[in-house]
């Protein structure tokens, strides 16, 4: 069967202290990159480094993992992640005041 299988499992993540739920993700990858001497590099990963790859690479493309939650699992933890937005909104002031600011950002 050529469509990919998916498997259910909880997931956390660093950036979200305390904010967790069951994530659908693909169990078998390809990724491709370039190497360090712009060389052409395919590799398939699976189980667990299948997972993370895909986690971190949601990152990447600014994608937040609650974004990945069913309903019910996104309830369980909204009051978490309001708590996070307002102390976000309010860490720019804090930078500002120790003189430090963002004007940009790149990936």
């Amino acid at each position: 069967d050529p469509r990919p299988k998916f498997e259910r499992d909880f997931e956390g993540c660093l950036s979200l202290p305390g904010v967790g739920g069951l994530v659908a993700r693909e169990t078998k990858i390809t990724l491709q990159w370039l190497d360090i001497d712009g060389f052409d590099v395919e590799k398939d990963f699976e189980g667990w480094n299948a997972r993370v790859l895909q986690h971190e690479l949601d990152h990447l493309l600014g994608v937040m993992i609650h974004k990945k939650f069913n309903e019910m699992d996104k309830m369980k933890v909204r009051k978490n992640l309001e708590g996070m937005e307002l102390a976000a909104c309010m860490m720019p002031k804090r930078l500002a005041r120790k003189g430090l600011v963002l004007k940009n950002a790149t990936i």
